[in-house]
């Protein structure tokens, strides 16, 4: 690979290394090369190179970019000569294919995985189970809601001594905000320590020490405001007055500086009230020394105006602060109880959550022979996204690297990369400065030994056309210009500085390419935005695409599709109405994040038909499934059935009004399937129960002809995946299950979970937008300010609340007195809102770097500058700035835009008719096409008395399943005794199971299998895959699927047929050509990206006889898909 300087630099081994890199600038690909750098240079082993991402497919990625480029070393003598490897190239060959067959146990994980291993490791220090399981967020979040609900319950109850003490809280307190503070304590060993350690503190001492840090805050506050003057008077310093304000003030800030607290905060105020009114005017007396008149028309800009009164009118109140430190320790008390309720239900279940794994991970490393033995097993450590750390993953880094701690003891090489301007996690718990305080630590720690710091920028950046990444340059100097960047030592500030990017590509340039565009309506702002993304698709708003095509070594321009489109917005809320407005143009789109999968109409469906059948007297439940296409009622039908059971239930009124008589067919089929539903669902596991009501109602035929069918096939594929993980292994049941469908708070969607659509719009949250990219980005939505919390934690204040600011009088209860203000929780807010704003700043750099050609700014007024709010002001601010010159165009969109067509043919309406008459089966399987024309597996021997059929044939797939990501790290007892407890689940005579062992054990040990450890580790198993084709949708369960390059995916089917030599394989193999051609046509159908499928049947029994071939490989294109449909189609006739 080539690498210019920078990046060069950052492959340096002989130091610690902090990499700040920007957005687009190839940070993974250091990453990887680093990875591969260690093992051919260094001689060290694999298993002591340890990187740590944050998400589960960042770092399936990167064991695949380093498989992949192990594969391309193997191949290319050239490549390998880009290393300094000791040795031949022979051994430097060998070397590779061991690392290629290592590479699925590579240690490349998230920190909770890699906490996870080492707990496990050394379960008996921590005196836990070995076999503990990892308790998934969302169990969890279900199990501590549980906690604080029965610990809440607790404390209210009569008998309980919290209870006097509970009640008088809510006097004070809103529900949410105790809740909040529970919940915290409940789901945080850390935080519940710290509230304790502090609520458990003198009364006195308590006050003393929050007083000061509050005077400690009011210091920095008054010094701030001190320099905005300075900054708001700098055009007039040389105009009587200013001229001496200015110099004032700057003594004022050097008089403050060196000053205690009070003293500071007492200066401040005094030099401002000497020169300002209280509406930040300047004193008549000062401003009749101005002859020109600037002196009367000048006033304070608001953020210093505001911070001035502030300070002039704040007072601390003893009683106040006390009143609140009694109620967080009433609430600390609650909270206990929930952290102690929390951990017994996770004991019950035998799992610890994400916090139990660092935390459990850390006791393990401060004790020092433990933390020794750990250290001596990591040679090189690097970390990822180090930008998103949070203090805990910063403790845990701390003590595994004795670097970062500043302590001069061996330990592992430390390598971080990130990008402070990219940190947009605090609701996380992310903390932007520990990204500066990890940067100092290691340039300290190199210091000791050597000249060179170990700091290594990236600047340049791959992502944008140049002239947009000018413009972006501009506007974000001016967004992180409005403050002043801290100091490296400063380790309170939430604020970064800006390193701007360098264009790393020169692409063709035109009014078409590379441009910023700004789009402005009072009126309605989404439905402008929905007009002028109509036209950019239309070509009546010309914004190409510009791609480099790497085997011609040319750029490409084309007019843009809707996969090239991203709509970012600040908040969730926003996604659903930016989808409204899409839709109502025909645009087509898909919606990322948050709670936007879970209200989706078919997984709402699914969620009411779980519902209805365990409780029948919810009516919204039942009232849903009746409209929804599994029951297909009508409002009038629904209307009728509801007035019966007005004084019951809707579920009880369609009983009664199908036993008159006069009931419709609709209601009729209703009221006997919610029967049937409602026995049959305590009798099947769920996600079967979902398949099997489907195949009720020809489910599968009514939602052929929609046009988004194939995205409503995949999200209820995700919905029937969420639900068996909630379910399996966990001891959860029903409840458990409709609990995990229900929208989220936060996003609560996985990685790599949800079938990308090439062809549509993509509509996100900017949070959802990091480490994406598109050709156009619209910023839509930005005046939307985010909501203020009612609980704030700080450093500097700990936690804090308000409370109501009037109380009813003793003497005269039915008058109100205004009460005195908290004032640690004012100042509180006063952070808070400093972090927020820092937070805001780097938002909007992530939100522009996602843009590869074109930005599109949106505004709902035309003066966002003044009249804006949140972001909308911010990027206004930068975006119209004097001296600015950004070459941005305004965009009116037309208010008479027909509605989007792209040329296709258009889907004929499909009609359903109210009756649901028994359905003939409409859900094909590949295997029930094959067998319908040709022999399958020998599925005579049903009894499990021979070593075929469906019986053994079953047997065989399901210990396969359980070892076959695996079984390269399993001792052969280890590995044996999976392989029969798996067996044992089966019919199967002794005999018979022998012989399966011995036939599964010889295709574990084969070469095929040995080979393909990396991709079998990662792979996905018995995957369904749902695509629809004319009138017919097709299903297949996909024994193992993995993804081999971006673009290609390979599927591996086993097989357990009795072949006997390799003619009578391949004879064989062809029986199952249209079962093959049926998975690889499913997945080119659901993954856009993909143009190669490879499937293999693997036959099980070829091993075993200790034949040279075992497998039959075939390829599919996507240019074949035309032929492929054709046979499928043929097939179904037969």
């Amino acid at each position: 690979m080539r690498f210019h300087q920078e990046q060069l630099d950052a492959l340096d081994l002989t130091v610690h290394c902090a990499v700040h890199a920007n957005a687009g600038s190839g940070k993974t690909s250091v990453l990887t090369h680093r990875f591969l750098k260690i093992l051919a240079e260094t001689q060290t082993p694999m298993d002591k190179v340890v990187a740590i991402t944050f998400t589960r497919a960042a770092a399936a990625e990167m064991k695949e970019r380093i498989h992949r480029r192990l594969v391309d070393l193997l191949r290319s003598p050239e490549a390998r000569a880009e290393f300094a490897h000791s040795g031949s190239d022979e051994i430097f060959v060998k070397n590779i294919r061991s690392w290629i067959n290592e590479c699925g146990r590579s240690r490349i994980s998230t920190f909770h995985s890699f906490c996870s291993s080492i707990i496990r490791q050394y379960a008996d220090e921590l005196n836990i189970d070995a076999d503990v399981r990892d308790i998934e967020e969302q169990e969890a979040s279900m199990l501590a809601a549980k906690a604080v609900d029965m610990a809440m319950a607790n404390a209210l109850d009569p008998q309980s001594p919290l209870h006097d003490e509970t009640l008088a809280v809510f006097d004070d307190v809103s529900i949410s905000a105790a809740t909040d503070l529970v919940m915290r304590m409940a789901r945080s060993r850390t935080f519940c320590a710290l509230l304790n350690e502090r609520t458990a503190e003198d009364e006195t001492a308590w006050l003393h020490r929050q007083h000061q840090a509050v005077l400690s805050v009011m210091k920095g506050l008054a010094i701030d405001m001190l320099r905005e003057v300075i900054e708001g008077v700098a055009d007039y310093s040389h105009i009587v007055p200013f001229d001496s304000l200015d110099e004032q003030i700057r003594s004022a800030i050097d008089e403050a500086k060196n000053a205690d607290n009070q003293r500071a905060v007492d200066i401040a105020v005094s030099t401002m009230s000497s020169w300002f009114t209280q509406t930040g005017t300047i004193l008549a007396p000062k401003a009749k020394l101005d002859a020109s008149g600037a002196a009367k028309e000048f006033v304070l800009p608001k953020q210093t105006y505001t911070a001035y009164v502030t300070l002039k009118k704040i007072s601390w109140d003893d009683d106040r602060e006390l009143r609140l430190l009694r109620l967080l320790r009433i609430l600390a008390t609650i909270g206990q109880m929930a952290s102690e309720k929390y951990t017994q239900l996770k004991r019950d279940r035998n799992g610890i959550d994400f916090d139990d794994m660092i935390g459990l991970a850390i006791e393990l490393l401060e004790k020092d022979e433990v933390a020794q033995a750990i250290r001596s097993g990591i040679s090189y450590l690097m970390v990822d996204e180090f930008q998103d750390t949070d203090p805990e993953q910063f403790r845990l880094l701390s003590l595994l690297v004795p670097a970062l701690a500043g302590r001069d003891i061996a330990g592992p090489n430390i390598f971080i990369v990130g990008d402070d301007k990219q940190s947009i996690y605090g609701f996380r718990d992310a903390d932007v400065r520990l990204f500066r305080r990890a940067t100092q630590a290691i340039r300290h720690a190199n210091l000791k030994h050597g000249q060179d710091d170990g700091y290594r920028p990236l600047s340049r950046s791959y992502r944008m056309h140049q002239d947009l990444c000018s413009m972006v340059n501009t506007m974000c100097v001016r967004i992180f210009g409005s403050v002043e960047a801290p100091s490296p030592e400063d380790l309170l500030s939430y604020d970064v500085a800006y390193a701007e990017l360098v264009a790393g590509i020169t692409a063709p340039t035109s009014s078409a390419l590379g441009t910023c565009s700004v789009v402005i309506d009072e009126h309605d702002e989404l439905d402008a935005v929905a007009r002028t993304i109509v036209q950019i698709l239309n070509g009546s708003i010309e914004r190409n695409i510009a791609t480099f095509d790497r085997d011609s070594g040319e750029w490409l321009v084309r007019p843009p599709q809707p996969g090239d489109i991203a709509v970012l917005l600040p908040k969730n809320e926003l996604v659903q109405g930016m989808a409204d407005k899409l839709r109502s143009y025909n645009v087509p789109f898909q919606m990322h994040g948050g709670r936007a999968f879970f209200t989706r109409p078919e997984v709402s469906d699914i969620r009411a038909l779980l519902t209805t059948c365990v409780d029948p007297s919810n009516d919204l439940a039942v009232a849903t499934l009746m409209r929804s296409p599994y029951l297909r009622c009508t409002d009038a039908e629904i209307t009728a059935a509801a007035l019966t059971g007005r004084r019951s239930s809707l579920r009880d009124g369609l009983a009664q009004y199908v036993a008159r008589g006069s009931a419709s067919p609709a209601l009729v089929d209703a009221d006997r399937l919610l029967e049937t539903w409602g026995t049959r669902i305590l009798t099947m596991q769920i996600p079967e129960f979902v398949r099997s009501a489907q195949d009720d109602v020809r489910w599968h035929e009514t939602i052929a002809k929609d046009d988004r069918r194939d995205q409503i096939l995949a999200n209820v594929e995700k919905t029937i995946d969420i639900i068996r993980s909630t379910i399996d292994g966990t001891g959860a049941g029903i409840h458990d299950a409709i609990e995990a469908l229900v929208p989220p708070d936060v996003d609560r969607e996985k990685e790599g979970e949800l079938v990308a659509e090439s062809d549509a719009v993509q509509l996100m949250t900017i949070h959802a937008a990091k480490g994406l990219e598109y050709g156009i980005v619209v910023l839509a939505g930005l005046n939307s300010g985010g909501g203020t919390s009612q609980t704030i934690l700080t450093d500097q204040l700990g936690f804090t609340f308000d409370l109501p600011a009037q109380a009813a009088k003793i003497e005269t209860p039915s008058e109100l007195e205004k009460m005195p203000d908290v004032l640690t929780h004012d100042m509180n807010k006063v952070l808070d809102k400093m972090r927020s704003e820092a937070e805001s700043r780097r938002r909007l750099y992530v939100a522009l770097t996602r843009a590869k050609m074109h930005i599109v700014i949106s505004f709902p007024m035309s003066d966002p500058i003044e009249k804006g709010k949140a972001l909308a002001k911010m990027l206004a601010t930068a975006l119209y700035a004097p001296g600015a010159k950004i070459p941005y165009q305004i965009i009116t969109p037309d208010e008479e835009v027909e509605r989007y067509t792209d040329g296709r043919s258009a889907r004929t309406e499909y009609v359903v008719v109210d009756h649901i008459p028994a359905p003939p089966p409409t859900l094909i399987s590949p295997s029930a096409m094959m067998r319908s024309h040709t022999s399958d597996e020998p599925y005579q021997d049903a009894d499990g008395s021979s070593s075929g059929g469906m019986i053994y044939g079953t047997a065989i797939h399901d210990a396969l399943s359980g070892v076959i990501t695996k079984f390269t790290g399993m001792s052969d007892e280890a590995l044996t005794s999976e392989i029969v407890r798996a067996l044992s689940m089966h019919d199967l005579d002794r005999t018979v199971a022998l012989d399966a062992v011995t036939e599964i054990l010889a295709l574990l040990e084969s070469s095929l299998l040995t080979s393909n450890t990396h991709h079998l580790s990662t792979a996905r198993l018995e995957t369904r895959l749902v695509g629809a084709l004319n009138q017919i949708v097709f299903q297949g369960v996909m024994d193992v699927r993995f993804h081999p390059n971006d673009t290609t995916i390979e599927i591996w089917d086993w097989k357990t047929n009795n072949v006997a030599s390799s003619d009578h394989l391949e004879s064989v193999a062809a029986e199952y050509q249209i079962q093959m051609c049926t998975y690889a046509w499913l997945c080119l159908r659901s993954y856009p990206e993909c143009s190669t499928v490879r499937t293999r049947l693997v036959f099980t029994k070829a091993a075993s006889k200790g034949l040279h071939q075992i497998d039959h490989v075939q390829e599919w294109k996507r240019e074949d898909m035309e032929e492929m449909e054709g046979a499928m189609m043929e097939a179904v006739k037969k």
